[in-house]
């Protein structure tokens, strides 16, 4: 019975995106727009339409937003690397870049 409904879903999902593209391609067909504010012509590109379909199916829990916890100042220390950490990085890249350099000559 769940399947049934999901696949309900994605039927009406599928319909509902047919007939919105539908609708743009009319637009887009009919020539180019004004934008009233401006005055300007907008050009319609065309976008393949599985772009469209991955774009429509995209859900928040794709994208989580992370908390404001994450933004606290403790958090943040823990980020910050100290002079002696970019010191020993700077020397290792320095090394190579010389290791490199005297490969190519």
């Amino acid at each position: 019975m769940v399947v049934e409904e999901e696949e309900l879903k994605r039927e009406a999902s599928a319909a509902s995106l047919e007939a919105s593209a539908a609708s743009l391609e009319a637009s887009a067909t009919a020539g180019d727009l004004e934008d009233s504010d401006t005055g300007d012509v907008v050009k319609w590109v065309e976008m393949p339409m599985a772009d469209i379909r991955w774009i429509l199916a995209q859900k928040k829990e794709n994208h989580v937003v992370p908390p404001l916890e994450d933004y606290s100042e403790d958090a943040m220390k823990s980020t910050i690397f100290t002079q002696k950490y970019i010191d020993e990085k700077r020397e290792v890249f320095t090394n190579l870049h010389a290791s490199i350099a005297a490969s190519l000559t």
